[in-house]
């Protein structure tokens, strides 16, 4: 692809060990997020702590030049109890990336949180999102007393 950019997407993930990995540089951030999404489904997954994409505005300098698209953080899934439930704090937004599992969590309001497991078709809404949390762990130990 060839062309003239004024921005670029960079995505990373950092390590337990606080070192980061760039993902490539990409004209959008859609080519970003695909890349990202594509190492969080991985293998290598439970190895990373946090994840990143930076819009970089070229031929400017400083701090004005880089803006932080999303900032994701990796917890353990309430669900299937991996360590591959990914976490958007900003937009209040969770998934997990285990293609098992795929349990998620959705702040659609200051008072309402949706929350689902699609393995087990199981979805509801509460206030919190430690609450939606709480109901997916439920449900899980739920599953696993009836061996599923």
């Amino acid at each position: 692809m060839t062309g003239e950019y004024t921005e670029v997407f960079v995505p990373s993930l950092i390590s337990n060990q606080d070192e980061s990995n760039a993902l490539g540089c990409f004209s959008s951030e859609e080519l970003a997020w695909d890349v990202l999404k594509t190492h969080l489904r991985s293998d290598l997954q439970e190895q990373y702590s946090s994840a990143s994409i930076v819009k970089w505005i070229l031929d400017v300098p400083g701090e004005e030049g880089f803006e932080i698209q999303t900032s994701l953080n990796c917890r353990e899934c309430p669900a299937c109890r991996r360590r591959t439930f990914w976490i958007d704090f900003d937009s209040s937004k969770g998934q997990c990336h285990q293609v098992a599992c795929l349990a998620w969590i959705e702040e659609k309001s200051d008072e309402e949180v949706h929350y689902g497991w699609p393995p087990v078709q199981f979805s509801g809404q509460t206030e919190t999102l430690s609450d939606a949390m709480k109901m997916l762990h439920e449900k899980a130990s739920e599953a696993d007393a009836a061996g599923m």
